[in-house]
């Protein structure tokens, strides 16, 4: 509605009484994307800058730093882009608060956001012992931990080796030894909270007590390839293609592990790892699914830890390729080229977002960092923040913030 002209203060003019103006309609607080595009695999970054990996030939790769944005265009078509270099081996690449990770065969390279190496770490030993670095297993306080495989020729023996570093520095804290043979595809993830490295195989989750026992709790899936696993706090969730099975670890005595008996859910498949929200309640975890279901449709479904029936579940068009994000009381996923943020209590949806995505672009990897969603994929980045909301207009708007869109989020842990 128009407001009416100022009055003309030069002259006195007789008080007229006006009839009261409406409230004026609150913004709508939906969130500001940005895409960000290159050739690679992205790592990370900070504000200014982002991290890419790139294979480039014959066993080499280059860790790439890029300006997150351009404010102004070049103006010779002949000028160096601000992109720094690194050549590096090939290897397996992770993430984690302002550095990026790559796992070569002898050495872990951490390389920090301006694209420099921080730091190496080398494999002790002569380079033909038989010890290989296998994957980064996780991060925790403070501390990266990297697990090596080594064949002893002579004895016929294998060992696993837990290697944890300062992540800042790169210097030894402490090295476990595993008695185990990984298998080689297996996927590798440390529970540290709770001491157990689990390694999931095609058909097989076996869960390494730490300090290591005996003999290590192995759990058995017979026949059903293990499409994607998720594990918090001992309470595992693994993807079939036929359903989900929900498994708790608990240790019974010193460092020996029980598994709790299983929650089997049919007739679903999963497209992307769950995420897991540990002690939600009494009776355990809450499991958030990304499914397809026996009806071909796309869900998130938010599983209790002992119920098969989903507790709220949220229908979308596409299928999720990336494991939804918790962050406060909200649960972010992205399908096909929708970014979603519904309520993790009851799933109610708080907004979605389009993203301009080409049709041939897919988001895999989704996080909170630095108070902004990043969603990324092969060959594309995008960062997606919530607008600031209004100021409160009446008291009684700003005593009711859940009647508003967009609920502040707590503080971001990261720096």
């Amino acid at each position: 509605m128009p407001f009416p002209p100022p009055a003309d203060v030069s002259l006195p003019s007789p008080t007229k009484p006006t009839a009261p103006q409406p409230p004026a309609e609150p913004e709508i607080t939906e969130p500001v994307a940005t895409v960000h595009r290159f050739t690679g695999t992205y790592l990370g970054g900070n504000d200014r800058r982002h991290i890419v990996y790139a294979e480039t030939g014959d066993g080499r790769a280059e860790v790439q730093s890029r300006p997150s944005a351009r404010s102004i265009p070049k103006a010779d078509a002949d000028d160096k882009d601000d992109v720094t270099r690194i050549a590096i081996p090939t290897g397996k690449v992770a993430r984690h608060d302002r550095f990026a990770f790559v796992t070569a065969a002898r050495e872990l390279i951490a390389i920090d956001s301006n694209g420099d190496i921080e730091w190496r770490f080398t494999l002790p030993g002569k380079p033909d012992n038989g010890e290989r670095l296998l994957d980064v297993a996780g991060f925790h306080d403070g501390q990266v931990f990297v697990v090596s495989q080594q064949v002893i020729h002579d004895k016929g023996n294998t060992l696993g080796q837990l290697y944890a570093l300062k992540t800042d520095t790169g210097s030894l804290v402490s090295l476990t030894t595993i008695k185990a043979r990984f298998d080689p595809d297996a996927r590798l993830i440390l529970d540290r909270p709770n001491g157990a490295l689990f390694a999931f195989s095609r058909a097989r989750i076996v869960a390494h007590a730490l300090p290591p026992s005996q003999a290590d709790h192995t759990c058995e899936v017979p026949t059903l390839p293990i499409a994607h696993a998720s594990v918090t706090n001992a309470t595992v969730c693994t993807m079939t293609p036929t359903g989900l099975i929900i498994i708790h670890f608990q240790p019974i005595h010193s460092n020996v592990l029980h598994a709790r008996p299983s929650t089997q859910i049919g007739g679903v498949a999963g497209t992307a790892p769950a995420a897991i929200r540990s002690n939600y309640s009494q009776s355990g975890a809450r499991i958030y699914a990304p499914v397809k279901s026996a009806v071909s449709h796309f869900v998130l479904a938010a599983f209790d830890e002992h119920h098969a029936t989903p507790a709220w579940q949220v229908r979308v068009p596409k299928a999720i390729t990336a494991a939804p994000v918790l962050y406060g009381s909200c649960v972010y996923f992205v399908a096909g080229n929708v970014l979603y943020r519904v309520n993790a209590d009851t799933g109610a949806v708080c907004w979605k977002h389009t993203i301009p995505l080409a049709p041939s672009e897919t988001l895999t990897d989704l996080a909170f960092t630095r108070g902004e969603i990043r969603a990324s994929g092969p060959g594309v980045l995008v960062r997606v923040t919530d607008r600031p909301e209004p100021a409160a207009a009446f008291p009684s708007a700003a005593a009711n913030p859940a009647s508003r869109m967009g609920v502040p989020h707590p503080p971001d842990p990261s720096p």
